[in-house]
């Protein structure tokens, strides 16, 4: 007797012989088999492979999640520090808008309180000693002013030409 693939096939000798229609049903039956474990078989190969491209997508996903984590990290501390920032401005404009408006309720005008001339040296270029002095002096001649002003006085210093020399200083 000869199978599908050519090959003679032993009997058993206590085996009856099939008819053909039943050896045609069981040869249908193991090439249906072997097909199926062929099948199987690469299916398990592909979801092998599948697997490893979905580890692989994972570490993908979890680098860019750290990635994404340091750069809200980054935002964040951006934010914060510009926060500092316009807070820190906000209040030097606010000083700065308070000096102008006690200038101008004063009416203290808007020139340097020591000049220099030939006889006399700049505050820039004096010593750091000379420099204290001379501030010094300045704040006091401010501060007689402001009491003139405040007690309706003469202001003793009103024509002075606001310079000083190391000789003034007692």
């Amino acid at each position: 007797m000869t199978s599908g693939n050519g090959m003679q096939s032993q009997q058993h000798p206590d085996m009856a012989q099939l008819p053909p229609t039943r050896e045609a049903v069981v040869e249908q039956g193991l090439r249906i088999q072997q097909e199926t474990a062929a099948e199987r078989d690469h299916l398990r190969r592909e979801v092998s492979g599948l697997r490893n491209d979905i580890t692989g997508y994972k570490v993908a996903i979890e680098a860019l999640q750290a990635q994404l984590a340091e750069a809200d990290s980054r935002v964040a501390s951006s934010t914060m520090v510009r926060d500092e920032a316009v807070r820190r401005a906000a209040e030097v404009e606010t000083v700065l808008a308070s000096m102008l408006a006690l200038g101008r309720a004063f009416t203290i005008k808007h020139q340097p309180h020591i000049t220099g001339d030939g006889d006399h040296e700049d505050l820039n270029t004096m010593s750091s000693n000379d420099r204290k002095i001379a501030i010094e002096m300045a704040q006091r001649r401010d501060a007689a002013q402001y009491e003139g002003r405040r007690s309706g006085g003469v202001d003793d210093m009103a024509g002075s030409p606001h310079r000083y020399n190391r000789g003034d200083v007692g």
